[in-house]
């Protein structure tokens, strides 16, 4: 005499090879603003985010010599070489680190871009974190303001009374890309926690008969 199957304990899912498969549609909107900006991190962080004053006048003889308007021509090739070398000595993207201030600063945004890339593909295969604290959602937005803070003390002590560093415009890029990626998380948390939307069952021949009851 064989025994029945038992039946599986109430609350467990039925489908759990179902919610493991990857799936790109799981990611809410704020995920996708998030992964977006991360991309976009990646690719302003090789720019360049400072110069000097010298530098930018380098750059701008470099410039001038390879167009055909006024100012060309004046200097000789060995100064325009001369030039582009100081230019590019004066110039720095986040990837060049001078400081411990520049390697925190590094390293917090290497981590915010991999902590968006590894929320974005455990949402996508159907992990839920309940808990804010656990979610990374959560960790990726710290991250992405933590990396905020560090950017502005990274700037605060290189752009001094007597500094002549400038800045140029990867640094406000990486800025906004860091803010769209703490928005993102934060958008993406906030409709995690909403409850789902409970559909109303439909309503049969009854309903039509409603008025005239009424009436009557």
């Amino acid at each position: 005499m064989t025994s029945a199957p038992s039946s599986p304990p109430s609350g467990a899912s039925t489908e759990p090879d179902e919610k493991r498969d990857f799936d790109v549609f799981r990611l809410r909107v704020g995920d996708v603003i998030a992964l977006l900006a991360a991309f976009a991190l990646l690719f302003t962080m090789a720019g360049d985010w400072y110069s000097t004053s010298t530098g930018e006048e380098a750059r701008e003889i470099v410039e001038r010599q390879g167009t055909e308007g006024p100012g060309s021509g004046i200097f000789d090739d060995g100064a325009v070489e001369d030039a582009r070398v100081e230019a590019e000595q004066a110039e720095r993207n986040a990837w060049q680190v001078s400081s411990p201030v520049d390697l925190l600063a590094l390293l917090a945004l290497l981590a915010t871009i991999g902590g968006v890339f590894a929320s974005a593909a455990l949402h996508a295969s159907g992990r839920e974190y309940p808990e804010l604290g656990r979610s990374p959602r959560s960790v990726a937005a710290l991250l992405a303001l933590l990396a905020l803070l560090l950017l502005v003390v990274q700037a605060a002590l290189r752009l001094d009374a007597d500094s002549e560093v400038t800045i140029k415009i990867g640094l406000p890029l990486g800025v906004a890309a860091l803010g769209m990626i703490a928005c993102g998380t934060g958008l993406a948390l906030r409709d995690a926690q909403r409850p789902p939307v409970e559909e109303t069952p439909a309503r049969g021949p009854a309903t039509a008969e409603a008025p005239e009851a009424r009436r009557a």
